[in-house]
């Protein structure tokens, strides 16, 4: 046997992103060869240990930050179905009101209540009423094509939206066509 180290022992690491290979002493040898087994300095036990301690925070601290994005989502998603339960709702109660027309999307459709309580749907506006109206106005509401009603405070940014997507559609037609 040698009483000292003539090579390193070196291991070869295949890197994730790149596929490049690297070669390096996960640690350091140093001192004689014994009969048995190389002499390895504790020091670089402890600094691998730290270093799988390390690795094993770091792995710890992105899945609770995936987690808690996770959790995050579900929050914005239990909100969005509570508003399409909520939403849902309020269409089925607004389809049941009282009508002498039939209804068309795209229209826009105002809410009185009579005096002994009965809710009925017009297609006059308050305006148009005037002093004449002598039935509670409750709120002015559109039916839209999926027959689910908007409330007239929100036609405005919903229509803003329904442009907004159309521009999207617009695009990926436009990129569909170029790849084609």
């Amino acid at each position: 046997m040698k009483d000292s180290l003539e090579s390193e022992q070196l291991y070869t690491v295949k890197l994730y992103k790149n596929d490049e290979k690297v070669t390096a002493n996960l640690v350091q040898p140093t001192g004689t060869i014994s009969a048995s087994a190389s002499k390895v300095e504790s020091s670089d036990i402890v600094d691998l240990a730290k270093k799988v301690q390390e690795a094993h925070d770091f792995v710890q601290n992105r899945a609770f930050t995936r987690l808690s994005a996770i959790a995050e989502q579900i929050k914005f998603l239990r909100a969005q179905a509570e508003k399409a339960l909520i939403e849902a709702k309020r269409d089925e109660e607004l389809h049941n009101v009282a009508c002498n027309f039939q209804k068309v999307p795209g229209k826009i459709y105002y809410l009185y209540q009579q005096r002994n309580g009965t809710k009925f749907f017009s297609m006059i506006s308050p305006e148009e009423w005037g002093s004449l109206n002598e039935n509670e106005f409750i709120a002015a509401y559109k039916l839209e094509a999926d027959r689910s009603w908007t409330p007239e405070s929100e036609i405005a940014k919903k229509a803003s939206e329904y442009n907004n997507f159309g521009d999207i559609f617009l695009h990926r037609k436009t990129f569909s066509s170029i790849s084609s």
